[in-house]
């Protein structure tokens, strides 16, 4: 049964992809009121997972004048489950990618005090000494990129959370497990560094280790994409032209030649 629904469900992303907006209604008559059902509390964990990932699809898809219909009944939940505390991986995931959801497209319905008792749920999940073992990575890695989209999306509202959320954020680039999650994650790196290069450097050009071996992961991937690659490009060509020496340097420290040869021809390219 559980297979069966997985399915469905990633059938009903598909149809928001195509429709949007549009596609909700049917959705909210049809399909909404078993999915309120499944995260019921007396439901089993499957189930509620199989829920927390319809809504975050939802909000994703559904568009932003339809926001006020598909938060509120999911986020309350997906907050108090997005935690270490919740011993399922899969639920635990599910919740992360629901909150995400919000934070990139929810705007003040959630609010600055969720949004930062969020970031520092996730931060916990992310920084467990069980996350990154194979039962949990996947729900690291969501959890991961959600602390990203908070970061991007909500800094403001986190406050005193926000500089020890990019530094977990970027602890954990590349991610690996789902290439529409790493293709999100290098999407919200690129964010951060248009918006505030000099905080995601850090102090000294701390962080540009970290920073250079994420695009470098990113680059000529085919999960990435050609206008994201791109961008990439562009921004290993703008470091090479600000300070050449720190850019080979940082290179020569990458720790596969894949990834030194890759910047490299992002240098060389026309």
């Amino acid at each position: 049964e559980f297979n069966l629904l997985s399915t469905a469900g990633a059938s009903v992303r598909e149809i928001l992809k195509l429709g949007g907006a549009q596609a909700l209604p049917t959705l909210e008559t049809q399909l909404m009121p078993h999915i309120n059902g499944w995260m019921a509390e007396l439901s089993d964990d499957a189930h509620r997972s199989l829920a927390l990932v319809a809504y975050a699809d939802l909000i994703e898809l559904a568009g932003k004048e339809n926001m006020k219909k598909v938060v509120p009944p999911v986020l309350n939940t997906a907050l108090r489950l997005a935690t270490v505390a919740t011993a399922d991986a899969r639920l635990r995931q599910a919740a992360a990618s629901a909150v995400g959801a919000a934070a990139e497209h929810a705007g003040k319905l959630l609010n600055r005090n969720a949004a930062a008792e969020a970031a520092r749920a996730l931060v916990a999940i992310v920084t467990a000494a069980d996350a990154k073992c194979a039962a949990n990575v996947g729900a690291s890695e969501t959890a991961a990129l959600a602390i990203g989209k908070l970061v991007v999306h909500r800094g403001a509202a986190l406050g005193a959370a926000a500089q020890e959320s990019l530094q977990t954020f970027l602890e954990w680039l590349p991610l690996r497990s789902e290439d529409e999650e790493a293709q999100a994650a290098t999407r919200c790196l690129t964010a951060l560094i248009d918006a505030d290069a000099a905080t995601v450097m850090g102090a000294d050009g701390a962080n540009f280790p970290k920073v250079l071996a994420a695009v470098a992961a990113a680059l000529e991937a085919d999960s990435t994409g050609d206008e994201l690659t791109a961008k990439l490009r562009a921004m290993v060509k703008a470091w090479h032209a600000a300070d050449a020496a720190r850019l080979a340097a940082g290179a020569a420290a990458l720790p596969q030649p894949a990834l030194r040869e890759k910047v490299e021809r992002a240098v060389a390219a026309a």
